[in-house]
């Protein structure tokens, strides 16, 4: 059998790490391989996207959302539109409301935002903002929170939960969609990054291009069931993530997910 690590000689990617029988996808879904080392990796990480303390976090109540400033809401149908999808995939209720557990802030320019125009009323909500100041501030890759910026808060119990997120959306270009997308994935727990690998919005590049396939309104097939898989119960928020045991959960798991995300996508 072909090691995950070992390059596919007859596809057109000979030169990535990871090893495909795919070249869609929707095909890595169905490819072990593929969608193991997608989700191994996007699950993987901080909540600030540099190297993983090597837990799970995950939301395990509803989540109630709610769009700022409410001269944005003309944007509410762009939300709506991407959380209709992922609906489907997840294992709570997604509503709007302002008490909210997820804040899309729609931003003309978010570093002036962040540090000036609503400082008061970030530091209301959070009681602190030096945490997304210092990690604006940090970013790893400097062009990205031009575009879109993501900060989930994790609690301080065992199981590591999710407790809420503010995901900043740069408004005034084509990519509110891509950021929607992304920040949706973020405030749920799936916050990795994978270098150059075309299946999933999660993906970066060198120059840090947009596909006009991320640009639109729909997700990626592998995006989604990379959040279906991570709501299953086997994966518990707080869980280390220690890759023999994660592996072995996920081929035990593998068909069933499979199903489940055939019949979700069937009610779409």
């Amino acid at each position: 059998s072909r090691s995950w690590m070992t390059p596919a000689t007859n596809k057109t990617h000979t030169n990535k790490l990871y090893i495909i029988d795919a070249d869609s996808s929707i095909e890595c879904v169905y490819d072990l391989e593929c969608s193991w080392y997608a989700f191994y990796n996007l699950i993987n990480r901080s909540v600030m996207g540099v190297n993983a303390d090597g837990i799970i976090n995950k939301r395990i109540k509803d989540v109630e959302y709610y769009l700022y400033p409410p001269e944005y809401n003309k944007h509410f149908y762009k939300v709506l539109n991407i959380l209709d999808q992922v609906r489907h995939y997840f294992s709570y209720k997604i509503e709007k409301n302002k008490v909210f557990t997820a804040l899309f802030f729609f931003s003309e320019n978010i570093e002036e935002d962040i540090y000036v125009n609503h400082k008061e009323f970030l530091r209301k909500i959070l009681e602190d903002t030096d945490i997304i100041e210092q990690s604006f501030r940090k970013s790893s890759n400097p062009a990205e929170p031009e575009l879109c910026a993501n900060y989930p808060f994790i609690g301080k119990s065992a199981n590591k939960e999710i407790l809420g997120s503010v995901s900043f959306i740069k408004i005034g270009n084509d990519t509110a969609r891509y950021c929607i997308k992304k920040s949706v994935l973020i405030s749920l727990g799936v916050d990795g990054v994978l270098p150059d690998f075309p299946f999933s919005i999660m993906s970066r590049t060198e120059n840090n291009e947009i596909s006009e396939i991320d640009k639109s309104h729909n997700f990626k097939f592998l995006d989604l069931f990379i959040l279906h898989a991570l709501y299953q119960p086997e994966f518990k928020s707080g869980m280390k993530t220690d890759y023999q045991e994660m592996r072995e959960i996920y081929e035990r798991i593998y068909p069933r997910v499979i199903e489940t995300f055939q019949t979700a996508h069937r009610r779409k």
